[in-house]
C-alpha cells in the first residue's frame, strides 16, 4: 500500500487490515525479518499469492529498505 504518510497509523492500520480480510488473510510477523516498521500491519506469504503487503512511502522513506530485501528474495 503506498503513500502511507497520508494517514495516521491507525487509519492506515485499518486499511491493510481491511484489505487482508477481503483477500482471506490475515496479519502477521513475516516481514519483520527485513526490518520492517512494526507499528504498522503486514503479511508475508512467500509461498502464496500475494507474496507481501505491507505499507509503504517514497517521501517518508516508510518501509522502502525492507521492501527492497523483500522483493530480492522472490
Amino acid at each position: 500500500m503506498t503513500k502511507c504518510d497520508t494517514l495516521s497509523i491507525d487509519e492506515i492500520n485499518s486499511k491493510i487490515e481491511q484489505f487482508l480480510k477481503y483477500l482471506n488473510l490475515e496479519p502477521n510477523s513475516k516481514l519483520e525479518k527485513y526490518g520492517i516498521d512494526s507499528r504498522y500491519k503486514a503479511y508475508g506469504g512467500f509461498n502464496n499469492t500475494p507474496q507481501f503487503i505491507m505499507p509503504i512511502s517514497a517521501v517518508s522513506n516508510l518501509n522502502i529498505e525492507p521492501l527492497k530485501y523483500a522483493l530480492k528474495d522472490l
